[in-house]
């Protein structure tokens, strides 16, 4: 997959010659077994509505953060994501890996999306 980012004032990218609308989601970031890799915790809803952590590992690439976690550390940061719908209260994304229980595509309340530079 080629991927190209066209900056934050655009929040778009190209993927494979598709143009995705970008997010940015709220998460808590935990360093992962491996040198290059974090853990990911995001708040995302069940198909209930109810809300559930859900884990993915991410890069570098991947999060925003004041500060990346050393061992035994979370710090709070920003998971980048494609959009597929984005409403007021809850919105549907793609994340950039699937979830260890339930795949990429996940539903989250609209609230944690944050806008960068504002």
């Amino acid at each position: 997959m080629k991927v190209v980012v066209f900056g934050d004032a655009r929040n778009t990218r190209k993927v494979d010659g598709t143009m995705e609308k970008i997010g940015n989601l709220k998460c808590h970031i935990r360093k992962g077994m491996l040198d290059d890799e974090y853990l990911v915790a995001i708040d995302a809803l069940d198909k209930n509505g109810a809300k559930i952590k859900m884990f993915i590992f991410a890069g570098k690439e991947e999060l925003s953060t004041k500060c990346f976690p050393e061992a035994d550390q979370e710090v709070e940061g920003i998971l980048t994501v494609s959009l597929l719908d984005e409403s007021n209260k809850v919105s549907s994304v793609v994340l950039p890996k699937p979830t260890f229980s339930n795949g990429a595509v996940v539903a989250i309340e609209s609230s944690n999306l944050v806008r960068l530079g504002n």
